[in-house]
């Protein structure tokens, strides 16, 4: 039954797509077609450089169309045969329907949220992810289905558990994010080597953004909505923790376009934020694209904070808002030119919305905005669409050439697979419950999320499962359906038991019933995605516009757990608990519990989503990811202000800092950063093979004056190559600012090799990500961070096997941010730590 179940959507979906796709592969209409209008201009001349010929067409056009040409749903210009087009499009995790994209009743493939794939610390996939989604957007565009312009990596900094769009993030960790970033940045906009982008990302939300509608119910009397939020961030913080995966997107990246926030920073809302937009990201990370706003972003700059909800009701590029979170847009409450000039001088080139399009010729008319910004933001879109393909014919283009077949192959559900495989990440395994041997046992799986398909045809909707940011996949596979698709248990069986929240118990005695019988029981627990914009309820706990007040397991899921261990710890029968959220759920009771046998955290595991936990429960695949953020208890986040943007304790009022790298709080995380059980927890073998320090670049190693000379050799290449630094020769370059004399990659000063081997006791092969920490001298005294991840690597052993795995450090490791925002290069020890292991390097 289960298969022919699996059977007719697989069914379904092929006849969606040849009903959408049924004239084979399509190329559009490209602007320098013979006979067009612009088909003789110099801007269709091949043989011009595209800064060139983007020039060109942009002198061609008058002053009141800019406006509307500045703005995401852009006009056409019709006497130089240029198409209007819906910049707006969503790719989170796989090609999203709406805005842009439309024909999409096939669905497309749904990776896992990205808080998944990041577990799976491995950059090759996310790399692949990125290229394949990319791939299917190209099947829309060939078939005039949608634009190539997508709002997506979100790279900002999970900070704060109770974020709501946390999900939607690699975590918490800098470095983490900001290889996330390259990898999927370079997979979606193709290779390097050709002039056309296979799409375009945009890097959001910068800066500092984290906080949707936290504490809408008013507790201890605050509030914080996205668009009032003014983020107040030490110079500090921003240079070592919000920027750093910006500039990772932007230089090793190639990212082609940033997206300003909603919120302010320091004061200033960032769509119009001079330094942010302009001194930070133009001038210090060297981006050469454009910027686009949050959809509403620019009105927001000067929105008065907000209007009384009773008016609060707009229509905003045909979405209707009318919410508590005051997610609206009222263009009766703002001075057109103004606001205009405070995006357009602030360094935003495009609005996502409509206010470039009333009011950018009334502030050209009274000076506030001058023809050579318009014409610089002009340039900088229509140099986009020139790197698209717009312009040229599909003859000469290779992405032009993607075929329909490429939509939901069989290698891009493959990868989502793996995908879901990688992310799995291990908590708990007491007393090797885990892989489970099903043959001839009876399996009960319960909770909202073991089986949505089936709740599915109960309330229509997205399987929660597929998590934020994600349409209807061709088909999902559910962990019931996962584990009946192994043919090993003679029964499977599934059961609500309750909703994800509320005071609903009539589900719980069928449940109960259920558990108390059968072999096994997989419970699944965690966390619905975002609001029900229709009605305004509040009906779902995490997502865009919903922030969680806290952090507990919702009471009625603790209260069905606690009834479920009760009956199979009365009848011996074994628990494993599967957790499907995005945001950290505090789990410390269940942790301790001896009548949960297993914890395996998933994430939004994607469409795959099932097969990849069934598997992993019974040791078809090994679960390998790594937790890429902090679970700390409920009553610990409930006594830190969600508003406060330190990372940094401060001793002074008892506040213990965020994150893996600064938290020092009395009560210890329930898991940390990185956490995760290698081979069911048999865990792997760590031996050092050698540690170079000394003979790859001994000065640093060595006394401070041979460091001073190491520098002064800098000083010396960089004047070489007539870059201007200025510090005194005098100094022991003990605290200067040193992000001068460090190249982006650094200067390699170590090598450090590790063996990692795999016990002979194992009988099957497994993934396990090696994460590489360095600490510097004082570590969490005075503003320095206890640890920072400098490097990992995923490695793939086989039962007995070792593996080499070799780690670089660089000049720019041995440096820390100061209170001024600057890279100073400290003396003291360092402390590498790979594993287990760990060694000491004088600096």
């Amino acid at each position: 039954m289960q298969r022919n179940n699996i059977f007719f959507q697989l069914l379904v979906m092929w006849y969606a797509y040849a009903s959408a796709f049924s004239n084979g592969k399509r190329s559009p209409d490209y602007i320098c077609a013979p006979g067009n209008p612009g088909a003789n201009l110099p801007f269709c001349n091949t043989s011009m450089s595209f800064e060139a010929r983007a020039a060109d067409v942009v002198r061609r056009i008058p002053i009141h169309q800019a406006g509307a040409l500045l703005s995401t749903s852009s006009i056409g210009i019709p006497s130089l045969g240029v198409p209007a087009v819906q910049w707006w499009s969503e790719g989170l995790h796989g090609v999203r329907c709406g805005h842009s994209i439309s024909n999409c009743d096939a669905g497309t493939t749904i990776y896992p949220e990205p808080i998944g794939t990041a577990a799976a610390f491995n950059e090759s996939l996310w790399y692949a992810i990125g290229d394949a989604v990319a791939t299917e957007f190209r099947v829309f565009n060939n078939n005039q289905h949608g634009y190539l312009s997508i709002f997506a990596p979100n790279i900002n900094i999970f900070r704060d558990g109770r974020w709501g769009r946390g999900q939607e993030t690699p975590g918490e960790d800098p470095y983490l994010t900001s290889r996330y970033a390259v990898n999927w940045v370079q997979g979606m906009q193709g290779n390097a080597s050709t002039k056309y982008y296979k799409t375009i990302t945009t890097c959001k939300h910068f800066a500092a953004y984290d906080i949707e509608n936290y504490n809408q119910a008013n507790l201890s009397g605050s509030t914080a909505m996205r668009q009032n939020f003014n983020a107040i961030v030490s110079a500090q913080d921003l240079a070592d923790t919000f920027f750093p995966a910006f500039k990772a997107c932007v230089s090793d990246g190639r990212g082609a376009a940033v997206m300003c926030s909603y919120n302010a920073v320091n004061g200033q809302a960032s769509c119009g934020n001079r330094f942010l937009q302009e001194t930070v990201l133009r001038g210090q990370l060297n981006f050469t694209g454009y910027i686009v706003s949050d959809c509403g972003g620019v009105a927001d700059i000067e929105n008065p904070r907000y209007p009384s909800q009773a008016s609060c009701i707009a229509n905003v590029n045909g979405r209707v808002h009318n919410d508590n979170s005051s997610s609206c847009f009222l263009h009766s409450n703002f001075n057109g030119s103004t606001v205009v000039g405070m995006g357009m001088n602030g360094g935003c080139d495009m609005d996502c919305g409509d206010v470039y399009a009333h009011g950018l010729q009334k502030s050209v008319q009274s000076g506030e905005v001058g023809g050579a910004r318009i014409t610089q933001a002009l340039q900088r879109l229509f140099l986009a669409r020139m790197r698209l393909g717009d312009f040229d014919s599909p003859e000469v283009q290779p992405y032009r050439q993607i075929s329909n077949a490429e939509l939901n192959s069989k290698k891009h559900q493959e990868l989502a697979l793996d995908a879901a495989r990688q992310s799995l990440t291990l908590l708990k395994n007491n007393k090797g419950t885990l892989p489970l041997d099903l043959t001839h046992k009876t399996v009960a799986t319960i909770g909202a999320s073991a089986n949505c398909s089936i709740l599915q045809s109960k309330a229509p909707g997205v399987c929660m499962q597929l998590g934020n940011y994600a349409t209807a996949a061709p088909f999902t596979i559910t962990l019931t359906q996962g584990i009946q698709q192994l043919n090993q248990a003679d029964s499977v069986t599934f059961d609500q038991g309750c909703a994800y929240h509320g005071s609903d118990r009539s589900g719980f005695a069928a449940a109960v019933a259920s558990a108390r019988i059968a072999d096994v029981t997989v419970l699944v627990l965690g966390l619905a995605i975002g609001r029900d914009w229709s009605t305004n309820q509040e009906s779902w706990q995490e997502g865009e516009a919903d922030d969680r007040l806290s952090v507990a397991l919702p009471a009625i899921q603790q209260e069905l757990l606690d009834e479920i261990a009760s009956a199979t710890d009365a009848t011996k029968r074994k628990l494993v608990v599967i957790m499907m959220n995005g945001g950290p759920i505090d789990i410390s009771a269940m942790k301790m519990d001896d009548r949960v046998h297993a914890i395996l955290w998933a994430g939004y595991p994607g469409m795959m989503g099932g097969q990849a936990i069934a598997e992993a429960l019974v040791g078809q695949s090994v679960p390998s990811g790594r937790l890429p953020y902090s679970i700390y208890t409920a009553a610990t986040m409930d006594a830190i202000n969600v508003m406060r943007m330190d990372m940094r304790p401060n001793a002074s009022d008892g506040y213990p800092g965020r994150t893996h790298r600064f938290y020092n709080g009395t009560d210890a995380a329930v898991y940390e950063f990185g956490d995760g059980l290698d081979n069911y927890g048999g865990g792997v073998e760590y031996t050092w093979k050698h540690s170079d320090v000394e003979t790859i670049y001994a000065p640093l190693a060595q006394s401070q004056a041979m460091r001073k000379q190491a520098v002064l050799s800098y000083l010396h290449d960089l004047r070489n190559q007539h870059q201007h630094v200025d510090v005194d020769p005098t100094s022991d370059f003990a605290d200067v600012d040193v992000s001068a004399l460090l190249p982006s990659r650094g200067k390699v000063i170590a090598r450090h090799t590790v063996v990692v081997s795999s016990p002979k006791i194992v009988h099957t092969s497994f993934a396990t990500s090696v994460l590489a920490y360095l600490s510097p001298p004082n570590a969490g005294v005075d503003g320095r961070p206890l640890r920072e991840l400098i490097a990992f690597q995923k490695v793939w052993l086989a039962p007995g096997e070792h593996k080499e795995v070799t780690f670089e450090t660089t000049t720019d490791h041995f440096t820390l941010v100061n209170a001024a925002g600057n890279r100073v290069a400290p003396n003291g020890e360092w402390v590498l730590r790979i594993g287990h292991l760990h060694t000491r390097i004088d600096m």
